[in-house]
């Protein structure tokens, strides 16, 4: 009795492992899973969510990615070349480089900027850049644009000073800064966005320049104390010397010292220079009497003679001057 219940369970379950084969497929009796194979189970999976992750790639494109793109079409490229007396139009050089001669004394005639787009080498627009140029015997020339010629050629006019300035919306991204390089000064001072750089009323010549544009709030690209120097603010003087009988040139003196001499009886012969018309103090001989303001119309003038300035025909030698 009891081997035939045995036999029967034993075939009941035999009929219930059927079944379940039947229904779920072997994989439902598999033996358990090794850790390493429930970790490989998630890479699996993971495809799926890369997947579900792309479709939120163009929304981050499309918000974040362009404003990026603009800032990064935003660089620019500057060249500029300058035309300098007996040598003509030279090579153009890139920003920060020095367009001009130092050391030769050849004024710098014209110069011309060119301003692109760094990434194309394409230039920009007539209106990315301006240049004013103040040349000698004119003054101020109306501004020229990207890639006009700022100053004159053919005519040997040097250029004195400069101003360089961006468009506004180029100015809101970029500060151009630029210096001079002027005779008997030197190099003078970095200036930027429109303002004075060089020299007036010294008849200075440009020799040299630099141009570099940069970010806006990058520091200057050297020392920025005076870029120009205007001799209309500066009080007046004047100098003078004097060539004196049994001495010759005496040295130069200025703003209201004494050119020749005094007490020595020694005539004074010529002042450097054009035919003058000055107020000056005389000093005459003992025995003449104080004549102390007489004008003196043609002191000069290379040729060595005697200058008289007395009243009524009477003439005594001037002796000094100041």
């Amino acid at each position: 009795m009891k081997r035939s219940m045995k036999r029967i369970s034993g075939a009941a379950a035999a009929l219930a492992v059927a079944a379940a084969l039947a229904l779920c497929g072997p994989a439902a009796y598999a033996a358990p899973a090794a850790p390493g194979d429930a970790q490989a189970q998630p890479a699996e999976a993971q495809p799926a969510q890369a997947d579900a992750s792309q479709p939120e790639a163009p929304q981050a494109d499309g918000a974040q990615a362009e404003p990026a793109q603009s800032e990064a079409a935003a660089p620019v490229s500057l060249s500029y070349s300058a035309h300098v007396s007996n040598i003509g139009w030279m090579g153009a050089v890139a920003g920060g480089e020095v367009a001009g001669t130092t050391g030769r004394g050849l004024p710098l005639e014209a110069l011309r900027l060119v301003l692109s787009d760094a990434s194309t080498g394409e230039p920009l627009g007539a209106d990315a850049i301006s240049v004013e140029a103040h040349v000698s015997n004119v003054g101020w020339q109306p501004a020229v644009g990207n890639g006009g010629t700022a100053g004159t050629t053919g005519q040997a006019r040097a250029v004195e000073a400069l101003r360089v300035r961006l468009s506004g919306e180029l100015a809101a991204r970029y500060t151009v800064w630029y210096r001079v390089h002027s005779a008997e000064f030197g190099w003078l001072g970095w200036a930027c966005d429109g303002a004075d750089a060089g020299s007036a009323g010294y008849g200075r010549a440009v020799q040299a320049v630099q141009v570099a544009v940069l970010p806006k709030g990058d520091p200057a690209p050297g020392d920025t104390a005076t870029p120009f120097v205007d001799r209309s603010s500066e009080p007046p003087s004047v100098s003078y010397r004097a060539h004196v009988a049994g001495i010759g040139w005496q040295g130069s003196v200025s703003d209201g010292a004494v050119a020749g001499t005094t007490g020595q009886g020694r005539a004074l012969e010529a002042l450097p220079g054009l035919r003058l018309l000055v107020r000056a103090r005389i000093l005459l001989p003992r025995g003449e009497g104080p004549r102390l303001e007489r004008r003196l119309a043609g002191l000069d003038l290379g040729r060595r003679r005697h200058h008289r300035a007395l009243p009524g025909g009477r003439g005594a030698p001037v002796q000094a001057l100041r």
